[in-house]
């Protein structure tokens, strides 16, 4: 039985371009990828955590995720953030180097309890890969 694994870090950007101010997110991890259905890809593996901050701003937000680095070959991993209220969320995600949204209309409010679904998948030609760690950064930006 193959493993892949990988372990998330996550940050929130507040702020844009160069001026921002970093904010910790509850780390996931390790994913690990440990079955597979007979005649199928490895099944995908799950995790979640749950960030709540305090963010004034007035008008919408848009937050954008990305990866510090791409995914190893043949293995991806999206993130989905839902909210209470004040934002919509465009679903599952599938991250990499390029700044993704992965919210957009976002209020002040969004920012209460906002639970981030990580997918990590891979297939049978990733093989047996050693952990690696990715970090997920999230910026807030103005919308639309």
């Amino acid at each position: 039985m193959s493993r892949t694994r990988l372990l998330a870090a996550t940050a929130l950007a507040i702020g844009c371009s160069r001026t921002a101010t970093a904010q910790a997110i509850p780390s996931i991890g390790p994913l690990t990828i440990t079955s597979a259905t007979a005649g199928a890809q490895p099944n995908a593996v799950t995790g979640s955590t749950v960030f709540s901050t305090v963010i004034t701003f007035t008008g919408q937000k848009r937050v954008s995720a990305q990866l510090n680095t791409n995914m190893p070959a043949n293995t991806t991993i999206t993130v989905k953030l839902t909210a209470p209220s004040g934002g919509t969320s465009l679903g599952n995600v599938t991250l990499d180097t390029t700044p993704r949204d992965v919210v957009i209309a976002a209020t002040p409010v969004f920012f209460t309890n906002v639970t981030l679904f990580y997918t990590f998948s891979g297939t049978v030609a990733a093989g047996v890969m050693p952990i690696t760690t990715r970090t997920v950064t999230y910026t807030l930006l103005t919308y639309p």
